[in-house]
């Protein structure tokens, strides 16, 4: 994977700012609309759930587990 830019996205609960990786093609598929773009896991394989997570909802990973402590997800489930 052949990096040429980051993503900044800012957390919505704690407004820290991430900077996610991606290629001209994973930024392309992001723009898509939701509906009509690929899932997360398949224009990232490579991030972390929490990194796609932030992606997705604008949640960070550390906010995630103050809101839903106890919850755990693991990949494949």
């Amino acid at each position: 994977m052949t990096v040429n830019h980051y993503i900044v996205v800012d957390c919505r609960w704690c407004e820290e700012f991430f900077q996610i990786p991606a290629t001209p093609k994973q930024q392309k598929e992001l723009d898509k609309p939701r509906s009509e773009r690929m899932f997360m896991q398949d224009i990232f394989p490579e991030l972390s759930l929490g990194d796609r997570e932030l992606l997705i909802s604008g949640t960070c990973g550390t906010c995630w587990d103050k809101l839903f402590p106890g919850e755990t997800e693991e990949e494949g489930e």
